[in-house]
């Protein structure tokens, strides 16, 4: 094969390659072409679609919107579809109708909430006023406990703490006996009955029992009811007894009692603890004071002595009140002492 036939073939192919490459050409041209035509049809049918659904979500809306007011999508097509001049005087009057029920059943919706908001005012009141009675129950027991610091703080001034007999405290001490008049004693009150009972009793018993004794001429002391009587250190003891016709103060109390209208408790002992040493302090340099604690239906007695800087108390059994009238025999007896007999 000769040269120029070659250089002919070679050139054929050459050009039937451009010619490829050039069809080529067109047809990723063509194919992008319908490509960006295609995605544009469809964005515009999907646009078309998203208008036509929205259009459809406001219809639903507006109609849920109407409906909830009361006016049905039939009712409101019937409306626009009347003309102005086709209305009658009946349709009027029944269209008012229809307004004034409405308005009516609006009326009655308020009513009920305007109840119910009475209601929960009523209900926060209550809640408020609850709250404020819890909070006062708070600082009165805040206050207690404050009482309880101040009783225990003084309790441990006492060294020592044991019990005895009533009669070892004297060198003689017969008890006095009541029984002539121990029948016009009338019973004791109850625990259910309030504190201001229990005091008066406690004080017009006192009062009858000493003043039939045959030494009741020579009865020397006086007893007083100081509940309310902040006279001990800002204390008030229920009982206080002191010479006669005297005013009891912390300078001149001679014996201490404490009323409780139930169980006793060695809570209760504490506090009578406390009053003795008050009055021990006051009155130095008295030495020794007798105190006692009863509910009316049990009764026990202390002796609280200071030797030195010291406190130390003694305090005798439970004694049962009313068994025999024990524990008016007691007190009878120790009211007659004399004074050094009471520590002076």
């Amino acid at each position: 094969m000769s040269v120029a036939t070659l250089t002919r073939a070679s050139n054929e192919i050459a050009e039937i390659n451009d010619k490829e490459s050039v069809i080529c050409k067109l047809e990723k041209k063509l194919s992008k072409k319908l490509s960006s035509e295609s995605e544009e049809d469809f964005h515009n049918i999907k646009q078309d679609d998203n208008e036509k659904k929205d259009i459809k979500i406001e219809k639903v809306i507006k109609q849920e919107e109407d409906e909830k007011k009361g006016i049905k999508v039939e009712d409101l097509k019937a409306t626009n579809s009347i003309d102005s001049s086709t209305l009658t005087k009946q349709g009027l009057f029944e269209m008012i109708k229809k307004l004034e029920q409405q308005n009516i059943e609006y009326e009655k919706l308020f009513c009920q909430q305007e109840e119910k908001i009475k209601n929960l005012q009523k209900k926060i009141k209550e809640k408020n006023k609850e709250n404020s009675l819890m909070k006062q129950h708070i600082d009165n027991l805040n206050k207690e406990l404050a009482g309880m610091e101040k009783n225990e703080k003084q309790y441990k001034h006492i060294e020592d703490i044991k019990w005895n007999y009533f009669h070892n405290w004297f060198s003689y001490a017969p008890l006095i006996s009541i029984n002539s008049i121990s029948s016009d004693i009338p019973s004791s009150p109850n625990s259910s009955q309030n504190e201001n009972t229990h005091q008066k009793y406690f004080i017009d018993q006192f009062n009858l029992i000493s003043s039939n004794l045959e030494s009741s001429k020579n009865l020397k002391y006086s007893t007083h009811n100081t509940s309310y009587t902040p006279y001990l250190d800002g204390f008030k003891p229920d009982i206080s007894i002191t010479e006669l016709n005297s005013k009891p103060k912390s300078s001149n109390v001679i014996i201490i009692g404490e009323l409780k209208r139930d169980k006793l408790l060695k809570s209760h002992y504490e506090q009578v603890f406390n009053y003795g040493i008050r009055v021990l302090k006051n009155q130095y340099p008295r030495k020794i004071i007798f105190t006692f604690l009863t509910n009316h239906q049990q009764i026990i007695f202390f002796k609280i002595q200071r030797k030195d800087s010291k406190f130390f108390c003694e305090h005798t059994l439970v004694y049962n009140f009313n068994y025999e009238n024990i524990g008016w025999r007691i007190l009878m007896t120790l009211v007659q002492k004399n004074k050094k007999e009471l520590g002076y």
